[in-house]
């Protein structure tokens, strides 16, 4: 299992020069050693590589990175690993307080020899003053046991300046300033929210409906039940109709029978005197 190069065994190692070359025992730290920042620096502003000790007056205020910048930079020191040994990297709990986050892979291989390049992103709204020598990043060491040691391929090249691609593509990058990044946030926020009112009010406007829906239902049934209730009172009020109209019918026809009878008996009566019969 691998094991940790810590203590005076590394401090050990900064002085002969042995896997941190150009190093100080001044930055080990228990486990870990502190790289610095070099003098390099690569950011869109220059367009090219510069020195910052070499700057004017005027251009060291540059060496800075402004919010929502993303810069590049080398290590002072250079990290020359044999073929059984790895590092860690791990950014600095200063610098992230300060609003700058590290980018970039944070394992070294071994058979690695070169400086660490560094992407440092500003997500604060003040700038990070770049100041060479400072404390740019930690590095763990690991001793790897034999059964670990492989036959590792030797990195390509070794970092002693900045790729041909990144500069190239430093040429075209352009920073986003963190107002526009929080003019975004809060245009995303006010349309969520917006969104939010949409489903919100299409939420209400179906519970309305379904109450209106229930309230027609109710209306409808009541209607319904009134209409029955109705019917049945008009056929009631039908057959009592029908049935005073029988008992007219059968007085109008005995009315008219007596009528009759009473005629005839008038007839049989008088019309013989009438005639002289």
């Amino acid at each position: 299992m691998a094991s940790v190069i810590s203590g005076s065994q590394l401090r050990s190692a900064v002085e002969r020069n042995h896997y941190i070359v150009g190093g100080t025992p001044d930055n080990v730290e228990g486990v870990k050693y502190d790289f610095r920042l070099g003098k390099e620096l690569l950011k869109a502003e220059f367009e090219t590589p510069v020195d910052i000790t070499k700057l004017s007056e005027v251009e060291k205020g540059k060496a800075r990175i402004n919010p929502g910048e993303a810069v590049f930079v080398l290590t002072e020191e250079r990290l020359t690993l044999p073929k059984n040994v790895i590092a860690t990297l791990i950014p600095k709990r200063k610098i992230s307080h300060e609003g700058v986050i590290t980018l970039g892979g944070l394992l070294v291989d071994p058979l690695y020899d070169g400086k660490l390049l560094i992407g440092l992103y500003n997500f604060s709204s003040t700038y990070f003053l770049l100041k060479p020598g400072r404390k740019i990043i930690a590095a763990v060491l690991y001793e790897l046991d034999d059964g670990e040691i492989d036959d590792f391929p030797v990195p390509r090249d070794p970092i002693d300046g900045f790729p041909d691609d990144l500069i190239k593509l430093i040429r075209s990058y352009e920073p986003i300033p963190i107002q526009s990044l929080r003019d975004n946030v809060e245009k995303i926020s006010r349309e969520l929210n917006e969104v939010k009112s949409l489903i919100d009010s299409g939420q209400k406007w179906q519970e309305d409906f379904r109450t209106d829906l229930t309230d027609l239902k109710n209306a409808l049934q009541a209607e319904r039940d009134n209409r029955i209730e109705n019917e049945k009172s008009f056929r009631e009020e039908i057959k009592t109709l029908h049935r005073g109209l029988l008992r007219f019918n059968i007085t109008k026809e005995f009315i008219i029978g007596i009528g009759g009878i009473i005629l005839g008996i008038i007839l049989t009566i008088f019309l013989p005197k009438l005639f002289g019969s």
